[in-house]
């Protein structure tokens, strides 16, 4: 393994890293790019060096080579001694070599970290304790209608602030598992709007469809803007919640973040979701993606 000093051109490296993942990596191996805009793999060094997650770099490589990459550079943003990185160093060249793919160069960030770091990313400040209480006491007396979820949907994108209670039965709408995917199909293509007050669950077929936009090589599509919406009004719905209420909110966020290339993001909410409530399906089946790097349809 190559190392390379601290010039102006490592500089360069290094803040267009910490660009593109939105944080500064802390004890962390990184491998990008050069000739292709394929993903960008962050990885925490601990299960690494403790030889967990061993077929990751395969994993890693394969994408890339999906993606056409044919250079990379590998950067280590750690304290620890070169020598102790020398055996999973030589895994990922292994994996690396099996398809073909060259490493330009290694560099090694051993500096104080600065800026955002990975624990500043997907902070949702409570509500206060009054708005927290009412929407909470909303929630439990809800019965779960996607019309609750609309309106306080509504609400947002004409300028308002949505009242607790509105917030609270929003949530209500999420821990149904149909009405959940529901809103899933309306973030991925507006098209299919369940908008109304009437509002009916997206048939099996308009749901395959929705799912196309998310995972599909041929047929994804990225974000519109209106996930935007959705984003701040899920935002809202977690930061008036406590406990297991917290995650079907936080997991879509994760959704989201996975869906626009933010895996950094999109494990930050996971970790908060599966915090809330270990057992939610949905969250545990994403971190999955997340954790294999598997990135969304448009970005295969």
């Amino acid at each position: 393994m190559s190392t390379t000093i601290h010039d102006d051109t490592t500089t360069r490296f290094e803040q267009f890293i910490i660009s593109a993942l939105g944080f500064t990596p802390e004890e962390s191996l990184v491998v990008f790019p050069l000739t292709t805009s394929g993903v960008i793999a962050r990885i925490d060094l601990e299960p690494v060096l403790a030889n967990r997650k061993c077929g990751l770099f395969g994993q890693i490589a394969d994408h890339l080579s999906g993606c056409h990459s044919t250079e990379v550079v590998v950067a280590y943003f750690t304290e620890q001694d070169a020598t102790v990185l020398a055996a999973p160093d030589a895994r990922l060249s292994a994996a690396l070599n099996a398809v073909g793919i060259v490493r330009r160069t290694t560099l090694m960030f051993d500096s104080a970290p600065r800026g955002i770091r990975r624990h500043d990313l997907g902070v949702i400040p409570p509500a206060a304790p009054a708005r927290r209480s009412t929407a909470q006491r909303a929630l439990r007396g809800a019965t779960p209608e996607l019309s609750q979820y609309i309106e306080a949907f509504q609400c947002l994108i004409n300028g308002s602030r949505p009242p607790a209670s509105m917030i609270g039965k929003a949530a209500a709408t999420l821990e149904s598992l149909q009405h959940r995917d529901a809103i899933v199909v309306w973030m991925t293509d507006p098209s299919l709007a369940i908008s109304g007050p009437a509002a009916e669950l997206p048939s099996e077929a308009t749901t395959v469809q929705a799912m196309e936009q998310l995972l599909s090589p041929t047929a994804g599509r990225k974000p519109s803007r209106i996930v935007d919406d959705h984003t701040e009004l899920l935002a809202l719905i977690a930061a008036h919640m406590d406990g297991k209420a917290q995650a079907p909110a936080r997991t879509l966020l994760a959704l989201v973040a996975w869906w626009s290339g933010n895996g950094a993001l999109a494990a930050r909410h996971l970790e908060e979701a599966l915090s809330a409530d270990p057992t939610y399906r949905f969250a545990q089946l994403l971190a999955v993606t997340v954790d294999r790097a598997i990135p969304p349809g448009w970005a295969a």
